[in-house]
C-alpha cells in the first residue's frame, strides 16, 4: 500500500479516537463499554472505527479480528479486537495494554497483534449486517460524527 493512503488511514483513525476521547455521551447515547476508553472497548471502537474507514475513506474490503491470548495453564490471559485491511493493521485501542504507547497503530507489522494466538476474521458486510447489529451502533456513530464536525477535533 502506498505511503499516502496509509497517512490517509491513520489521519482518520487518529481523528476518531480524538472524537470518542471527547465526546460527552449518557449511557443511553453511548456502547457502554467507550466509558473506559481505550480500555475494555476494543470492540466498539473497533466497530465505529470500521463503519468510518469504509464511509469516509472507503477501506473496502476490511475485516473485524476478534482474537486471544492463552496462558501457560490454557485459560485465555487476555483478549483484543481491531481492523485489518489490505495487509494493514488498525487499531485505536492498543494502548490499554502496558507495552503499548501508540494511541493510534496502523502497521503491517505483526509482530504485537500475533500474541493473540487464536484470531478470527470477520467481514464488514457480516459484523455490520443492520439486521443484527445492536441499535447502539448507530448512534453512538452519529454522536461521534456530531464531535468529528466540532472544531475541536
Amino acid at each position: 500500500m502506498k505511503e499516502p493512503r496509509i497517512s490517509e488511514i491513520k489521519s482518520a483513525a487518529a481523528k476518531l479516537r480524538r472524537a470518542i476521547e471527547q465526546s460527552e455521551c449518557s449511557s443511553d447515547e453511548l456502547f457502554h463499554f467507550l466509558e473506559t476508553f481505550p480500555r475494555v472497548s476494543c470492540k466498539p471502537a473497533s466497530l465505529l472505527l470500521g463503519k468510518y474507514l469504509v464511509e469516509e475513506c472507503d477501506c473496502q474490503p476490511i475485516e473485524f479480528v476478534s482474537a486471544q491470548g492463552w496462558s501457560r495453564d490454557g485459560g485465555i490471559s487476555r483478549s483484543h479486537f481491531w481492523l485489518e485491511y489490505e495487509g494493514l493493521i488498525i487499531d485505536i485501542t492498543a494502548d490499554q495494554y502496558s507495552e503499548i504507547e501508540e494511541p493510534v497503530i496502523v502497521t503491517a507489522d505483526r509482530t504485537w497483534h500475533n500474541q493473540f494466538t487464536h484470531q478470527t476474521r470477520t467481514p464488514y458486510s457480516e459484523i455490520m449486517d443492520p439486521e443484527t447489529l445492536t441499535p447502539k451502533v448507530p448512534a453512538t456513530y452519529e454522536h461521534i460524527l456530531k464531535a468529528l464536525d466540532s472544531e475541536c477535533v
